[in-house]
Parts: C-alpha cells; structure tokens; sequence
C-alpha cells in the first residue's frame, strides 16, 4: 500500500505558485511588457495613440459608440448584501452618492479601454459632513501607467516626471482600472485596435 502523504505538505504545495507570469512573461528590470505586436513594431504601450487613432475611422467609430451606448443606456441598481439594517443603510449609502456621480460619463471613460485594452480612472472624493464620497473619475491615459512585478505579483504603478522607468506606488482607492478580455498573465488586456489596425490600414491606402 502506498504511503499516505502528509496532508500539511500537500497543503503548502497547493498554495504556493509555482508558475508565475515573470517566470514566462519578459521582463525588462520587473516591468511587465506589452505583449501586443501591432504596439511593440512602434515603441509599446508607448504607442497606444496608434490605436486611438483609429476611432477617426467613420466606421469604426459608429460601432463603437453604438456599443458604448447600448452599455450606458442600461439601468443600474444596489442591492443589499442581506436583510440586516446595516445591509439597507450600507446600499441607501451607496445610492446616494451614486446618484451624484455622473454614471454614464463614468462608464464611457472606462470603455476606452475596449479599444487600448485597459483604461484607467483617477476618482477624486470630497468630504460632505461626515461623509466621504466619490465627486468625479478622471481619467488618465493608460500610457503613464506601467505594470510591475518585483517577486510579490504584479502591481500598476504611476510614471512621473522624478521616476519615468519603473514609476510610483499608487494608493489604495484612489484609482480604478478596468481590463478588455482580462487574463492573468496579461494585465494590459487584449485591445481591439489590434485586431481593427490592419483592416483600417489597408482601407487607408485603397488596398481590398
């Protein structure tokens, strides 16, 4: 009969990674790299303007504000967590001060990120009373941002002018980023102007 294994090591192995994305992923001093090749071919994450371009294509444009659209013209609800009066009042909280924040403006900024693969938001508070809630998101372009992994998983950082390579820390709810066809080992997402660029160039040029 085979010797029963110790149920504390195989525990430990089951939660230990063993297949990290900087074991597959090129990294370059810990910064995760853009994996895309129409933005590598013209200078990476660098370049995403590439794609922004693009929406100045008519059609291109109509589709995807149509897409755009058809999301924001959804209703939004809260729910409560549970039947507890501090379920109720946690969700008559967020109703709140989710109906002075302007939504839809909110969710239009986020899907930029269908065409560039990732968007980011910058949410600005302010204090009323006792409360702290949400005024506005503004939003950043996703090229000063880098994503980082020193040992300790993956982390986005702000690039500024004092640290233009591996960037600065950011704090916690102070930014929202939102993925396109989100996957673990690819935290810059998976733009649609890659798949859009090259039919978009060849109608440019006049070639069918």
């Amino acid at each position: 009969m085979a010797k029963k294994k110790d149920t504390k090591v195989v525990s430990k192995e089951l939660t230990v990674e063993i297949a990290p994305i900087r074991d597959e992923t090129p990294l370059f001093g810990g910064i995760l790299q853009n994996p895309d090749k129409v933005l590598q071919s013209r200078g990476g994450t660098l370049a995403l303007d590439t794609y922004e371009d693009l929406e100045s294509d008519a059609h291109v444009r109509t589709v995807i504000s149509k897409r755009k659209r058809a999301v924001t013209s959804r209703e939004w609800v809260v729910n409560e967590a549970d039947d507890t009066a501090a379920a109720k009042a946690a969700a008559e909280l967020i109703r709140r001060h989710m109906d002075k924040l302007d939504i839809d403006k909110a969710t239009t900024g986020f899907l930029d990120a269908i065409m560039k693969g990732y968007s980011v938001g910058e949410v600005m508070w302010v204090q009323e009373d006792n409360e702290i809630r949400p005024a506005e998101i503004r939003f950043r372009r996703p090229q000063r941002f880098v994503f980082v992994d020193e040992g300790d998983g993956v982390e986005m950082r702000l690039l500024t002018l004092g640290n233009t390579y591996k960037g600065e820390p950011l704090p916690d709810r102070k930014l929202i980023k939102f993925t396109f066809d989100p996957r673990y080992e690819n935290p810059h997402g998976f733009a649609l102007g890659n798949s859009l660029f090259w039919p978009v160039f060849f109608k440019r040029k006049g070639i069918t």
